[in-house]
């Protein structure tokens, strides 16, 4: 289901967000139900239920059998996007740690 929030629209973009906010939804239930155009590339869209919580018990579990614990990742790329690195920060940051 898709929540917008309105309290600011005026009456043109009310109706307007009205109309797309439907084909929004018939778009999101078909993506959810693999009835949409392409529905053999959505495997991402529930990856983490189905195979994210098997892929991080492997991963601690291999973790353990290192016999060492890291303070530091080097993250070394050719420039250009970057999320692998804000993803890596995020991961190993507390949820309450302020801002940076």
């Amino acid at each position: 289901m898709l929540r917008l929030d309105r309290e600011f629209f005026g009456k043109d973009l009310t109706s307007a967000a009205d109309t797309l906010a439907a084909k929004a939804s018939l778009a999101l239930e078909s993506l959810k139900n693999k009835t949409c155009q392409g529905a053999a590339f959505t495997g991402w869209l529930n990856w983490p239920a189905t195979h994210g919580v098997k892929l991080a018990a492997e991963i601690r579990s291999w973790q353990a059998t290192l016999g060492v614990d890291y303070d530091l990742i080097v993250v070394i790329g050719i420039g250009g996007s970057y999320l692998g690195t804000r993803a890596v920060s995020d991961l190993m940051t507390h949820t309450f740690a302020p801002a940076m």
